[in-house]
């Protein structure tokens, strides 16, 4: 799955570009390895294997859409 939209202007450039700029250095490693394992997803489904990220499907009135902020 590719990652269509960020809304932190730091995540984004550090996914598209690899600039650390607005990213705190301590975070980077983490950051790369999340933003690795969801480009190598297949599905959504497959965030419920990882409890620490506490995926969730959404309820009440935005049950079954996606994210609606796309760039």
């Amino acid at each position: 799955m590719k990652i269509r939209s960020f809304v932190h202007k730091g995540l984004k450039r550090l996914y598209a570009e690899d600039s650390l700029k607005g990213v705190p250095p301590e975070t980077v490693d983490k950051l790369r390895k999340m933003f690795a394992y969801l480009d190598a997803m297949d599905d959504p489904e497959e965030l419920r294997a990882l409890t620490t990220w506490k995926a969730h499907t959404l309820t009440g009135g935005r049950k079954g859409k996606e994210s609606e902020r796309h760039p």
